[in-house]
């Protein structure tokens, strides 16, 4: 049902001439990001779930990269290999460190779109198991060089319900972010957010 929306938005803007040549580095991107963490067996886990509402030029330049093989048409396998792609990418642009020392990050669940073009992946992040204590982390995203604008960042009560990969938690994390609502990222500029892992003794 929101591919088919996007399909009549593609119609309509095309109808209206709208030129889809290519992305412009004046598209901006709201995004929210919400952090929780979780005590497993083997470590310490750390979700973010990144929600971005894009701009009508931006989703429409999306659906057309969808259509892989030109028929007009997005299908669902088109639809899934985009996303799947697109969450590989903002992943491997997303720099987490904890107490200095870097986490990789990885796509935890299959995308969720909304009828805003708003798309909502959920990375998570294994941090070797922290001792008791105050621990800070920092979260790079060099994706919100290309795509600026403003930006939400709280902590979470519980992991995003969108199908990650995450096992049941043990023992709770207390997780302290200071939150940020709508601070505007610049051109060019790059999100930097802070946050601290509070481990159990």
């Amino acid at each position: 049902m929101r591919v088919q929306r996007w399909i009549a938005m593609t119609m309509v803007m095309a109808a209206c001439g709208v030129a889809l040549a290519h992305e412009s580095p004046v598209d901006h991107v709201h995004r929210i990001l919400r952090m929780s963490a979780q005590r497993l067996d083997e470590n310490d886990l750390v979700v973010v779930s990144y929600r971005m509402v894009l701009p009508e030029r931006a989703a429409l330049l999306q659906l057309k990269a969808m259509d892989q093989d030109g028929d007009g048409k997005i299908s669902e396998e088109e639809r899934d290999a985009f996303f799947k792609h697109r969450g590989e990418e903002i992943a491997k642009q997303l720099q987490m460190s904890v107490d200095d020392k870097p986490v990789a990050v990885t796509v935890a669940g299959k995308v969720v779109l909304d009828p805003v073009f708003g798309q909502t992946f959920v990375f998570e992040a294994r941090v070797p198991k922290l001792a008791a204590g105050v621990h800070k982390g920092k979260l790079v995203d060099l994706y919100s060089q290309r795509y600026p604008g403003p930006y939400v960042w709280r902590a979470s009560t519980a992991t995003p319900g969108t199908g990650a990969t995450t096992q049941p938690a043990l023992t709770p994390m207390t997780l302290k972010v200071p939150a940020i609502g709508d601070t505007q990222a610049s051109q060019g500029s790059t999100i930097v957010l802070t946050f601290e892992l509070i481990a159990p003794g």
